[in-house]
C-alpha cells in the first residue's frame, strides 16, 4: 500500500499579512513544523509513502532541497505558480505527481497537529474500509484528509478556490471520521494573533 502525502504549501496568506509558511514559531517555520511532523509520523510506517510539497514559493523549494540533502529521498517539491489562483491548482499539481493508492492532503498552518495523528488517520481509514478519511473533534471537521485513488478524476476536476472537501461532501457515506486528541490539533493559524 502506498500513500502520497500532498503537503499544500502554496496559499496566499491574505489574512495573515505575510507568508505564514515562513513564519517562525518555536524556532521553526510553520512549513518545517508540518513537514517534520509528517516525516516523524510516517517514519516507522509499514506502508510506502512519499511527501509531495506543492508550492508557489522558491523559499519553500529551497527548504525541501535541504531535506533531500539529509537523505530524505521520498520528499519532492512541485512548483505551482498557478496556486495563486486558488487551492484547486495546488490539489491538481500535487495529484499530477502522485501515483499512490491513497492521497493525503495536509496543510502547513496547523502547528499543533501531532505527528502520530497523520499516520493514525491513514491506518484507521484503512481499517474502517472507507475510501475517505478526515480528522474531527467533537463534530468539527478539519485537515488532513485522505482519499483513495478512485477519487483522482473528481479531485482533478476541481476549479478555482475549491478544495478536496467538496469531493468529501459528495461522498459522506464513504467518510471515516478520525477523532483528534484535542481541538488544538485542528486549529488553523490564519492570523498572526493566533500566536499571541
Amino acid at each position: 500500500m502506498k500513500i502520497d502525502i500532498i503537503l499544500m504549501a502554496a496559499g496566499n496568506s491574505t489574512r495573515f499579512g505575510e507568508n505564514k509558511l515562513l513564519y517562525n514559531f518555536k524556532g521553526k517555520t510553520l512549513f518545517e513544523i508540518a513537514l517534520d511532523n509528517i516525516i516523524e509520523g510516517f517514519s516507522n510506517s509499514e506502508h510506502l509513502w512519499s511527501v509531495i510539497v506543492v508550492t508557489q514559493y522558491n523559499e519553500i523549494i529551497d527548504i525541501v532541497s535541504k531535506y533531500k540533502n539529509k537523505k530524505n529521498n521520498n520528499i519532492y517539491a512541485v512548483y505551482s505558480p498557478e496556486s495563486v489562483n486558488g487551492v484547486s491548482f495546488t490539489v491538481k499539481n500535487g495529484l499530477k505527481n502522485a501515483c499512490g493508492d491513497f492521497y493525503m492532503f495536509a496543510v502547513c498552518d496547523q502547528p499543533f497537529m501531532k505527528s502520530k495523528s497523520y499516520l493514525r488517520l491513514f491506518n484507521e481509514t484503512l481499517k474502517s474500509k472507507k475510501s475517505i478519511g478526515t480528522m474531527i473533534f467533537e463534530g468539527q471537521e478539519g485537515n488532513p484528509v485522505v482519499f483513495k485513488n478512485i477519487y483522482r478524476d473528481e479531485l482533478l476536476s476541481l476549479s478555482g478556490d475549491r478544495g478536496g472537501r467538496n469531493v468529501l461532501k459528495k461522498h459522506r457515506d464513504e467518510v471515516y471520521f478520525c477523532e483528534a486528541e484535542n481541538i488544538e490539533e485542528l486549529l488553523d493559524a490564519d492570523t498572526v494573533e493566533f500566536f499571541k
